[in-house]
This record gives C-alpha cells, sequence and structure tokens, in this order.
C-alpha cells in the first residue's frame, strides 16, 4: 500500500505528450487487474495552432466517445468534464486521437481491496 493511499484506493496521474496523428494511449488497464476510476483530463495546447482532439474509452472492440472533436486553441487549456468519474474496466484503454503536441494529464485512482483481519 502506497503512503499516498486514499481512504478508496491509490492515486495516480499518468502525463504525456501526443507524438502522432493516430490513436495514442495515455492509460491502460490490465487483463487481470481491478478496475481504476479515471478522476480527472487536463488538455494543454502550446503547439502553436488549434487543435481538435478526441477522446475515447476503448474496449478492444468499441471506441466509446469522451470528447468530441471540438477546436482547443493555441496557449489554452481544457478541463475535460466528467461525471465524477469514469470506471476503466480490465482490458480498457483510454486514447486521444488528433491532437499532435499536446500535453494531456490523466488522474486516475485504483481500487485497494481490504483485507480483513489481516495482521
Amino acid at each position: 500500500m502506497s503512503i499516498f493511499a486514499l481512504p478508496f484506493g491509490v492515486p495516480n496521474t499518468t502525463r504525456q505528450v501526443v507524438a502522432g496523428a493516430g490513436a495514442t494511449t495515455l492509460v491502460t488497464v490490465a487483463s487481470n487487474a481491478p478496475s481504476a476510476f479515471v478522476v480527472g483530463i487536463l488538455v494543454v495546447n502550446n503547439t502553436g495552432g488549434a487543435l481538435t482532439p478526441v477522446l475515447d474509452l476503448y474496449d478492444g472492440t468499441t471506441a466509446f466517445i469522451i470528447r468530441d472533436n471540438t477546436s482547443i486553441a493555441d496557449q489554452a487549456r481544457e478541463v475535460v468534464t466528467l461525471p465524477e468519474f469514469i470506471q476503466m474496466r480490465p482490458g480498457d484503454v483510454l486514447r486521444i486521437t488528433g491532437g499532435t503536441g499536446l500535453s494531456v494529464f490523466v488522474s486516475t485512482v485504483t481500487p485497494q481491496i481490504s483485507k480483513a483481519g489481516a495482521q
């Protein structure tokens, strides 16, 4: 258990600069791991021009759109509006497409399984 654990799980922030126009993986939940909860996404554009990224949650078959291709101006940032959180199940992938040069920060929480009676 991390010293930074919350009562309901361990927080983590992933940060990445998007390198290509195709789908870029931001967060993956391993198929043998517990679910993770996306609690925040910050997208920052410092590229010199407006970009229109799409964020989706991909389950291996279907891409569920989280943010459509609305433009983000140069020198702007956007906190992606979430319905409190998005559950990522084992095997799910959070991706961004069409945002070459964007800086993306994703905050997740991985639940911790209580071991009642453990010493």
